[in-house]
């Protein structure tokens, strides 16, 4: 009986132990930071003229062949108020869980702020929407 109080110790602080280390794998790679597509694809971008021989010899920079920081972050800005828009066309059941996913993106958005603007939404046609998500990037800006 003891034998088996003291196994179940053994399993019961072993459990805990690999919860503990979950939790910090999870917090860890919470808080990578990855990066945007566009942000992937610039940099693809400027290693492949970087490091090319053609691209040396042709004494081709960076800066004449990528697209302007301008261009990136509208490019950025449209395709994600898109993508929110065309999930929720595609199921309006999660309307709420795309459109909180849609403000995670943006900068300083407290959680009472998100609370807000998700009630402000509730009864709102799919263009009013979109229009409001072109507003709301255009007020707190995407995370980078």
């Amino acid at each position: 009986m003891e034998k088996n109080s003291l196994n179940l110790e053994k399993l019961t602080f072993m459990i805990k132990e690999i919860e503990k280390k979950n939790n910090e794998f999870e917090n860890f790679v919470s808080n990578l930071d990855v990066y945007s597509r566009a942000n992937m694809l610039n940099e693809i971008s400027s290693n492949i003229i970087n490091n090319n021989k053609i691209f040396q010899e042709l004494q081709l920079e960076q800066k004449t062949a990528c697209l302007p920081k301008e261009k990136v972050e509208k490019s950025q800005v449209n395709n994600l108020i898109e993508q929110t828009f065309l999930k929720i066309q595609s199921d309006s059941s999660k309307k709420v869980i795309f459109l909180r996913a849609f403000l995670d993106n943006l900068k300083d958005v407290s959680d009472n702020d998100k609370n807000v603007i998700l009630n402000s939404f509730k009864n709102k046609s799919d263009d009013e929407i979109k229009e409001e998500l072109s507003n709301l990037v255009k007020i707190f800006k995407i995370k980078e």
